[in-house]
């Protein structure tokens, strides 16, 4: 059924419209539907029931259980600067169904005859014309629709909830302004959030090591409250970034990632955070982490791969020269070299490639599990962590 749409007493006007939008964006988006909706909306768009073709078409949407922005965009079909073409060809394609010739409108002869004289002499021809040009037109768009629907939906990645996204919405005032914004775009930007909640949701404890103003550690809570989170971050503007987002829902420790105790998690996160250390340091303090995974933890990594792209690493060190990010430089280690080191910790290693977008769309994703031992006697069984 469609989405029930709240109301916005408290939360303010912008969060509420932009609530709306992300539903109306999400629902009903099977493939089928979504052809069928954008058919619907060109048919009305370019048939001749002008003054009526949005309230029809959306409440056909309604009744239909369609998606009302797709059908909305359809009809816009018939706004400026398409109409004068449309009505052109309605009327030529009408009129040559319906007297075997083709209208004679030039602009001298539009010139020489009012608008309402035309519209009587051609009136028949076209709203015929219109009808079956509607047809023509909506028919193989709804079905290229579909079809595009479902190759997108096969290579989509993973989104956030509705849930979360507006979580956050309701969380960011706390924050100043421009990082308020940053966090923002970040969270539509950037895919990494939504492939890694699934890996940490339902464990036990999580250490997010290079946690930044706390993004990932919102999410997480958000899915799994009964988790234990704590974030460690060594910049003191991200680290009060983090306390105004998370409002003591996880442990925050500013300190330096690479020298903590971090305990026995079953779950260790750094997403783009490694490269900023020597490889030989990189190759010890994974060592370290490893030796302190929970059995049955998994080991979750985001970083860029110099085999495949160069340009994200010029832009980190941009970072680190403008002191966004705090490190003693950008060192980034081949992937292969990474987990073929994880491997040789006993690990087991996989690679997501393709873990961002633009520049960033290089970077690599790598999860390593440690299998989890059963009753002492040395046999091992993956980890069953669920998923969201």
């Amino acid at each position: 059924m469609p989405p029930q749409f709240v109301k916005p007493p408290n939360k303010g006007l912008s969060r509420w419209v932009k609530r709306v939008w992300r539903q109306l964006k999400r629902e009903q988006l099977t493939p089928g539907r979504f052809g069928v909706a954008v058919g619907l909306g060109l048919w009305f768009g370019l048939s001749p029931f002008w003054g009526f073709q949005m309230i029809v078409a959306q409440v056909l949407a309604h009744l239909l259980k369609l998606n009302r922005l797709a059908v909305a965009a359809g009809v816009s079909i018939s706004a400026p600067p398409f109409l004068p073409f449309e009505v052109l060809a309605s009327v030529q394609l009408g009129q040559r169904l319906l007297h075997g010739t083709w209208a004679e409108l030039s602009l001298d002869y539009v010139r020489a005859h009012g608008a309402a004289e035309i519209a009587k002499f051609y009136g028949a021809s076209f709203a015929v014309g219109a009808l079956v040009l509607a047809t023509l037109i909506a028919t193989p768009a709804g079905f290229f629709a579909a079809w595009r629907m479902k190759k997108a939906q096969a290579q989509a990645r993973p989104e956030l909830s509705l849930e979360a996204l507006e979580a956050l919405d309701d969380a960011l005032p706390a924050l100043p302004l421009r990082y308020r914004l940053y966090v923002a775009w970040k969270v539509r930007l950037d895919p990494i959030y939504p492939m890694v909640l699934p890996l940490l949701a339902g464990r036990r404890a999580v250490l997010d090591l290079g946690a930044g103003p706390g993004i990932l550690a919102f999410f997480v809570k958000q899915a799994s409250p009964d988790t234990q989170v704590r974030c460690v971050e060594w910049d003191p503007l991200k680290v009060d970034l983090a306390r105004k987002l998370l409002q003591d829902r996880a442990q925050i420790d500013q300190a330096d990632a690479r020298t903590i105790d971090p305990g026995q998690p079953d779950a260790l996160v750094l997403l783009d955070v490694l490269h900023y250390c020597p490889p030989d340091e990189q190759r010890a303090w994974l060592s370290r982490l490893v030796a302190a995974l929970a059995p049955g933890g998994v080991l979750v990594l985001r970083e860029l791969d110099p085999a495949e792209n160069r340009t994200s690493e010029k832009i980190e060190q941009q970072a680190v020269s403008a002191g966004w990010n705090k490190g003693a430089g950008v060192f980034p280690w081949p992937i292969s070299q990474l987990i073929a080191h994880l491997e040789s910790l006993g690990l087991e290693v996989t690679r997501t490639p393709k873990a961002g977008k633009g520049v960033f769309k290089a970077n690599a994703l790598v999860v390593a599990r440690r299998r989890a031992e059963v009753g002492g006697s040395g046999a091992l069984e993956p980890t069953s962590g669920r998923l969201l």
